[in-house]
């Protein structure tokens, strides 16, 4: 697990100190946004270790659910280095010690879920950037770190639109506020909601803008710090990283 070490973003410290120092409320809501943050990172990355998609899901919420019920983050120390690689360490422990003796003890069923994570579609997102074929287990976890955050930003996003009863009309915008589009797709698109193509480039640079203050949020609520220059260097991590496309390790 060497090799993985790196593949963490450079989450801060933040958290784990409001972890420590924090009411039980404040220490339970830490570390579900920390697991919320990072548990389809750690299932592509068991699925690249060579684990089945069934024994990837059971490691990922085991070790998660580990997180959430015990003290293994509360006692972490930053002298120690990124909380990146206290993970991933803690991850290749998890898969090399107890999470393989309590699956030959619990085979059948009896692991403990952790209710919000949605492994049809990590299992698809995974095939999707890399799949099990000697992908380039950095570049997958990088991007893939990139696009849980917009996802989720994006996904806020879609609710404030569908709040102020704009869902038909967002749903044509959406394509292209992570992406650019085709030349000519913006045309072709602002026929569509019956706009002028000057019309729909401007919702539609209003709508980029909103999308980036909820990325914003995002990181922030990640950092646990609305620090402005903490948030630029972690906006420009996160575009360097969802512009890394996974690449061939060139093993069969």
């Amino acid at each position: 697990m060497e090799a993985a070490s790196t593949l963490f973003p450079a989450t801060r410290w933040t958290l784990l100190r409001r972890l420590r120092e924090g009411s039980a409320e404040e220490s339970g809501a830490t570390l579900e946004i920390l697991c919320r943050a990072y548990w389809y990172p750690i299932y592509a990355i068991g699925r690249s270790l060579g684990l089945s998609k069934a024994d990837a899901e059971d490691a990922t919420q085991d070790f998660f659910f580990k997180l959430l019920r015990k003290d293994y983050l509360r006692h972490a120390d930053e002298k120690l280095g990124r909380l990146r690689s206290l993970l991933l360490k803690a991850f290749d422990n998890h898969l090399a010690s107890e999470w393989r003796r309590e699956k030959r003890l619990k085979r059948g069923g009896g692991l403990e879920r952790v209710p919000w994570m949605d492994f049809l579609e990590a299992e698809e997102r995974y095939l999707q950037t890399g799949g099990p074929c000697g992908c380039d287990m950095e570049a997958l976890f990088a991007r893939e770190w990139a696009r849980s955050l917009l996802d989720r930003a994006l996904s806020s996003l879609r609710a404030a639109q569908e709040k102020k009863g704009n869902k038909d009309e967002f749903a044509i915008y959406e394509p292209f506020l992570v992406q650019e589009g085709a030349e000519g797709d913006t045309e072709r698109a602002a026929v569509m909601p019956g706009k002028s193509g000057e019309a729909f480039r401007v919702t539609l640079f209003r709508l980029r803008r909103q999308f980036r203050d909820h990325v914003e949020q995002e990181i922030a609520l990640t950092l646990g710090s609305d620090d402005p220059s903490l948030i630029r260097e972690e906006m420009a991590e996160l575009m360097r990283s969802f512009s890394q496309a996974p690449t061939s390790t060139g093993k069969p």
